[in-house]
């Protein structure tokens, strides 16, 4: 009786953590303010080269940032996550420069236990995205 019970533990664990994201990519587009110029996911928040980066575009600071949630997203713990995270390039070069100023994280979380994924800025409530195309206006 006991190894049956600990076998059913085994599967329940392996079934939640082994499901797919309630959908694969998620589109995130949106606006930020003009003391940013850009946007790109980052494994963590000192990194200084992110990936899928972004221009913001025109006077309204549009941008629209594509993200594979089972390849991009980095595992932690029992969760998977990525960091979005806004930025002025002054020089243009892709890279988050200490000095130039950037805004605090917004981290991109996927839980698989309960199959949902949010949006959790820094500081602020959480925000569960419920469709594969999401609008996150930043400092608006």
């Amino acid at each position: 009786m006991k190894h049956i019970l600990i076998f059913t533990l085994f599967l329940l664990t392996f079934s939640l953590f082994s499901q797919e994201p309630p959908f694969s990519v998620l589109k995130i587009t949106g606006a930020a303010t003009k003391k940013y110029n850009k946007v790109a996911l980052f494994k963590d928040g000192s990194d200084r080269k992110g990936k899928s980066i972004s221009k913001l575009m025109g006077a309204s600071g549009y941008y629209s940032m594509t993200i594979d949630l089972k390849k991009d997203m980095i595992k932690k713990g029992h969760t998977y996550s990525i960091d979005l995270r806004f930025w002025m390039d002054d020089n243009d070069n892709d890279i988050r420069d200490k000095e130039e100023y950037s805004s605090s994280c917004s981290f991109i979380i996927w839980n698989p236990a309960l199959n949902k994924v949010y949006i959790q800025p820094y500081g602020k409530k959480r925000i569960e995205i419920k469709s594969a195309n999401f609008e996150y206006d930043l400092e608006k």
